[in-house]
C-alpha cells in the first residue's frame, strides 16, 4: 500500500551515541529507543510499502495510516509496523545508520530497530461517558464479558453507543476492533502502554491493544426510584445465590423487560412486604429485609426494561418496602321528617244582576267590598 507524504512539522532531534541526530518526536509519535530484531521473527512484523527513499517521517506516516501503534526503521530502511512494543531493548549502539532518504536522520541498524510509539490520547468524553483507564484483559477471563457488535469499522463512539443501548455501565475497546460491555469495573490497570492500537474505523483514536482494554465509564448512571405506589426504596443489600433474601422468585416472564414498577407491583399483588430487583432483570419477593447493606456500588445495573432505572447488580439487590395504606370510611345517615299541611280555602262570591228594560244601571261601591245595586 502506498502512503501519501504529508507536510512535515518541526522535529525534535536528539543525538545518538555516535553523535548522529535521532528524531525524538514527530506529530504524536515519540522515540522509545533501539530494539533488537530477528530476521526469522520480526519484532514489528508488518512491512508497509512507500514511494521514494526512506525517512523517519515517511515511516511514521505509513504506520499511522495503517492504524499501528508502533513503527520501526532498520538498516536505513522501513517502515516496519506492529501493535506492540518489541521485547528486547538494546544499548550497544547498533541503531546508528542514516536513513536512505535523509542522511541527517537515524534509521536503525543491523538487527536494530529505531522504534517509535504513537501517543495520541484517547477520546476523553463522549455524551455521558468518560475515559477511565487501560486495563489488563484475557481471552480466558474477560473483565467485561459481553461482546457487542457494531456496524462497520470500529470507533470509540460506536462502541459506547452500543453499550449504552444495552444498558451497560462500563464499555471497553480492544485490539483495534473489539467492543465489550459490562457492569463491574475492571481492577488491574495496565501501565505498559498496551492500549495503543488505532481504531479500525478512525486511526486517530485508540481502541485498546493486545490483552488491553480501553475502558469507559458511564457518568450518566441511572438512579433507583425513591417511591412507587406505596413502596419506598430501602437500600442496596448484599445477596447470594445460596442464601436468597427475599426468597420468592416473581415475574420471570418479565426478565426481558423488567423494571422497578413491574417488580414491586408483582410482589404487592402476591402480598409480600418486600420487593427486590437484581442483576438488571430478576425480581424477588419476601417478608424479610436482607441483613447486610452493600456500600460498594454493586447495585449499578440498568434495568433491562428501562435504562434510566437501576435494578440491582451481581450479588446486589435493590430492595423496596411496601407501606400499604389503610382507608377508613365513616357514613352518617340523617333522616329528616317533614310535614306539610295544605289548606284550601274556597270563596264563593254570588253576584245578582237585575236587568231593567231600556235602563242601564251603573254599579256603586258599597262597604265591605260588596257590590250593591241601586234602583231609581
Amino acid at each position: 500500500m502506498l502512503a501519501t507524504c504529508i507536510t512535515l512539522v518541526p522535529l525534535l532531534l536528539t543525538q545518538s551515541t555516535d553523535g548522529a541526530p535521532i528524531v525524538g518526536s514527530y506529530t504524536d509519535w515519540n522515540s522509545v529507543g533501539c530494539y533488537e530484531d530477528i530476521v526469522t521473527a520480526r519484532a514489528l512484523p508488518h512491512v508497509e510499502q512507500i514511494s521514494g527513499e526512506m525517512a523517519v517521517e515517511k515511516c511514521l506516516d505509513a504506520c499511522h495510516a495503517s492504524g499501528y501503534a508502533y513503527a520501526g526503521l532498520e538498516w536505513g530502511q522501513g517502515p516496519f509496523c506492529g501493535p506492540s512494543l518489541p521485547p528486547t531493548q538494546v544499548t550497544d549502539g547498533r541503531c546508528n545508520m542514516p536513513c536512505q532518504g535523509d542522511t541527517t536522520e537515524i534509521c536503525g541498524g543491523s538487527l536494530g530497530l529505531s522504534v517509535y510509539r504513537y501517543t495520541s490520547s484517547n477520546l476523553t468524553n463522549y455524551k455521558t461517558w468518560s475515559y477511565d483507564n487501560c486495563y489488563v484483559d484475557s481471552i480466558w477471563n474477560r473483565v467485561l464479558p459481553n461482546s457487542k457488535f457494531v456496524s462497520g469499522p470500529m470507533t470509540i463512539e460506536k462502541c459506547l453507543d452500543a453499550c449504552d443501548a444495552a444498558g451497560y455501565t462500563y464499555a471497553g475497546l480492544e485490539y483495534g476492533g473489539e467492543c465489550w460491555g459490562g457492569n463491574i469495573e475492571p481492577t488491574e490497570i495496565a501501565n505498559d502502554g498496551r492500549c495503543n492500537i488505532a481504531c479500525s474505523g478512525d486511526v486517530s483514536e485508540r481502541c485498546g491493544g493486545s490483552n488491553g482494554l480501553s475502558v469507559y465509564h458511564s457518568t450518566g448512571a441511572p438512579q433507583p426510584i425513591d417511591e412507587y405506589n406505596g413502596s419506598t426504596f430501602s437500600g442496596c443489600y448484599k445477596d447470594s445465590t445460596r442464601n436468597r433474601v427475599p426468597q420468592h422468585r416473581a415475574a420471570p416472564e418479565h426478565d426481558y423487560d423488567q423494571t422497578i414498577e413491574i417488580c414491586t407491583d408483582a410482589c404487592n399483588a402476591l402480598g409480600y412486604a418486600f420487593a427486590g430487583v437484581e442483576y438488571a432483570s430478576e425480581c424477588w419477593c419476601g417478608d424479610a429485609r436482607p441483613a447486610e447493606l452493600a456500600t460498594d456500588g454493586r447495585c449499578n445495573m440498568r434495568c433491562v426494561g428501562n435504562h434510566q432505572e437501576r435494578c440491582g447488580g451481581p450479588d446486589g439487590i435493590g430492595v423496596y418496602e411496601s407501606h400499604p395504606q389503610t382507608t377508613t370510611s365513616t357514613s352518617t345517615s340523617t333522616s329528616t321528617s317533614s310535614t306539610s299541611t295544605d289548606t284550601n280555602t274556597s270563596t264563593s262570591t254570588s253576584s245578582t244582576t237585575t236587568e231593567t228594560t231600556g235602563t242601564s244601571i251603573p254599579p256603586s261601591i258599597g262597604h265591605a267590598g260588596g257590590v250593591v245595586l241601586e234602583s231609581k
